[in-house]
């Protein structure tokens, strides 16, 4: 009966081929592969956050912290629910068993949210979302040099359309110290006078600032919309606004262009900013997205009013590119180390060189097996690799002289290998 060793001498052309396109493979992998600073891991857990709201932490734990928990709790899979109230927001935690498939889950939690958003304020903003590294920030970008409210506006509506048209691009969130609003203060004593209550005025302003469609106009084998769009754009729109009794907003309230109430703010280097942070998309590639966001950014910065200037104060492409370079630079030193030590102690280059080549072929082979399992280069799994390096060097050095003291003993190398085998 032949040994494995037979077998393989017998078709080691194969066998060079297959490690060749194995090798070719791990190459392709390794300019491919996306690179992030986590692994793609799939948490058991769902957050739904709701904010936006005036109530107070009891107002809110009873009219949207219940409701949210009583609806989601019939999801399957689930194991947990907690939650954290606070004045005008609140979290609601959901944990699920480890077998769940989160997609899934998440599809159910979404659902059963919505069935019950018509119960909830109108004004209450609710984000539902699973729990993955991709959720956290790889870039932020400090817009300095104005106003608060300008840099908030050229963030938000210059910026951000151009940022989220980045390919890998997951989201891109803008935080501003003020944000610009039209202010309406009601004088009570005025409504009063005239019968009306807040929500009166609320209604009336709300009514006459919407968008809705009117009708419908049959022409020239088409049919047209007729919308009627009564945005408004400045406080005199708004204070022009008939109430009731003939009356306007501005004979019962004082209209005037303000910010939303402080509840942040927003510096760099001790001046006004406003802040974008940037996350990617699973199994995004963070060091092609910070090039293209980086790119992007020296051009768009041409562009930018006097004075104006887009700043990076975080990039998590540092991150991968270090833990890249380190990995490389164990790779050579090891190599280095390993052929130096070979050749003093074995005085046999070929053999040497033989051993030498083990790890570079060990690495794109594995690259190749990380590309097929759908990993990422990241810091659990290029620091794996800088460990394996190791012992693939050990191994090398081991089986080398192993392989060179049988061939003293028998001078028939294909014995001799059989032998040590």
């Amino acid at each position: 009966m032949k040994s494995l060793f037979d077998l393989l001498a017998a078709q080691r052309r194969f066998v060079y081929l297959l490690v060749a396109l194995l090798s070719a493979g791990g190459i392709y992998a390794a300019l491919n592969l996306p690179s992030a600073i986590y692994p793609e891991l799939a948490f058991p857990r769902v957050l739904v956050v709701a904010q936006g709201s005036s109530l107070g932490a009891r107002q809110m734990l009873f009219t949207v912290t219940r409701p949210i928990e009583e609806a989601v709790s019939i999801v399957p899979g689930l194991t947990r629910v907690r939650s954290r109230t606070i004045r005008g927001g609140t979290e609601i935690s959901i944990t699920f068993s480890d077998n769940t498939d989160m997609t899934y889950a998440l599809q159910q939690v979404q659902a059963r949210v919505n069935q019950v958003r018509t119960s909830l304020p109108a004004e209450i903003g609710i984000e539902v979302e699973r729990m993955t590294p991709s959720l956290f920030p790889i870039l932020s970008y400090n817009l300095e040099g104005g106003d608060p409210a300008t840099l908030y506006d050229i963030a938000r509506y210059q910026l951000k359309p151009l940022i989220s048209r980045v390919p890998g691009v997951g989201r891109v969130d803008v935080q501003g110290s003020d944000v610009r609003e039209i202010e309406v203060i009601a004088d009570p004593a005025r409504l009063a006078a005239q019968r009306l209550t807040y929500d009166d005025l609320a209604n009336a302003i709300k009514e006459a600032t919407g968008v809705s469609a009117v009708g419908r106009l049959p022409q020239d084998y088409k049919q047209y919309l007729i919308v009627a769009a009564q945005e408004a754009r400045t406080p005199e729109d708004i204070a022009a606004i008939v109430v009731a009794h003939g009356l306007r907003v501005r004979d019962v309230a004082t209209v005037t262009l303000g910010t939303e109430d402080h509840v942040r703010i927003i510096a760099g280097d001790g001046k006004p900013a406003a802040l974008l942070n940037i996350t990617r998309q699973p199994g995004g590639n963070t060091l092609a997205i910070v090039d293209s966001v980086a790119s992007l950014a020296a051009s768009v910065s041409k562009t930018l009013p006097p004075g104006v200037k887009l700043k990076p104060v975080y990039d998590q492409g540092a991150l991968v590119r270090d833990a890249m370079k380190s990995v490389r630079d164990a790779m050579i030193i090891g190599a280095i180390l390993a052929v130096i030590i070979l050749l003093l102690f074995l005085h046999h280059a070929r053999i040497t060189a033989i051993s030498a080549s083990s790890i570079p072929l060990t690495l794109a082979i594995s690259v190749f097996a990380m590309y097929l399992i759908g990993q990422t280069f990241n810091l659990m799994t290029l620091g794996a690799m800088a460990i394996a390096i190791g012992l693939v060097i050990d191994d090398s050095v081991v089986i080398t002289e192993n392989i060179v003291r049988h061939l003293r003993l028998n001078p028939v190398r294909h014995e001799a290998i059989r032998e040590m085998s």
